[in-house]
């Protein structure tokens, strides 16, 4: 998005609804990718007190 921007400033490129259209397909499916539910409960692993780092992980 940032190197678009530059682009369409600095260099008068052409900035088209494509293009446009484009990056918001781009940004929405990352955003998809990212977004998860938030859950209140810790995962199984804190709760049996394995998580990563603990001192009571299992190598």
């Amino acid at each position: 998005m940032v190197s678009i921007a530059l682009g369409a400033i600095v260099l008068d490129e052409v900035l088209t609804f494509r293009i446009v259209a484009g990056m918001v397909v781009v940004l929405a499916g990352v955003g998809l990718t990212r977004w998860r539910k938030r859950t209140n409960s810790a995962s199984p692993l804190v709760e049996a007190g394995q998580a990563v780092g603990s001192p009571t992980a299992v190598r």
